[in-house]
């Protein structure tokens, strides 16, 4: 006990005190009120679902190999997914990988067939069952000569790659020809 002025005061007591009023404040619940804009958090994931289907894309994207400036067509298709042979003014790429030299290729194409062949087998084993699609995508520079690319797509068609897309750009105009 201590005596404080006039009054007696017990140590005891004021920690009981203490102790009392610290049990009452963890037996009060607190009331929390959380308001949720429903509102903007649906018209957030509206906006966000829409994103989504407008990004979506059902045909495969392939990349255009550097150095190759594609021609540009007015009209065209959607590609299917297939092996990409990307020709360059001088390189030929086979899924972006360099062949090597297209003037060396075009003297001694011996090595690109067996590259292509070797593609080939690896599809069949890959898809035990079904019959080989032939499909492959072609892109070739605008500069590159007709005759470099018939030449070239004459050796995919002796390795029964008979379904060659060319790949192009939209937006190409009419086509003037003059005699």
């Amino acid at each position: 006990m201590s005596n404080i002025g006039t009054q007696y005061l017990s140590t005891g007591c004021f920690e009981h005190h203490l102790l009392a009023r610290s049990q009452k404040k963890k037996n009060k619940k607190k009331n929390i009120v959380i308001a949720l804009m429903l509102t903007s958090m649906v018209d957030m994931f509206s906006m966000l679902v829409c994103f989504l289907l407008v990004t979506f894309s059902s045909t495969p994207e392939i990349t255009i190999a550097n150095g190759i400036e594609l021609p540009k067509a007015k009209t065209g298709v959607s590609i299917k997914e297939a092996s990409v042979i990307a020709l360059s003014k001088d390189t030929l790429y086979l899924d972006q990988i360099k062949i090597g030299p297209v003037k060396k290729i075009l003297k001694n194409p011996t090595s690109f067939v067996k590259k292509l062949r070797h593609l080939r087998n690896n599809w069949k084993a890959a898809h035990p069952g079904v019959e080989f699609t032939g499909r492959m995508n072609f892109q070739a520079d605008k500069s590159v000569s007709s005759v470099t690319i018939s030449t070239i797509m004459g050796l995919l068609t002796s390795q029964r790659f008979n379904i060659i897309q060319m790949a192009i750009l939209p937006g190409g105009g009419m086509i003037n020809v003059t005699e």
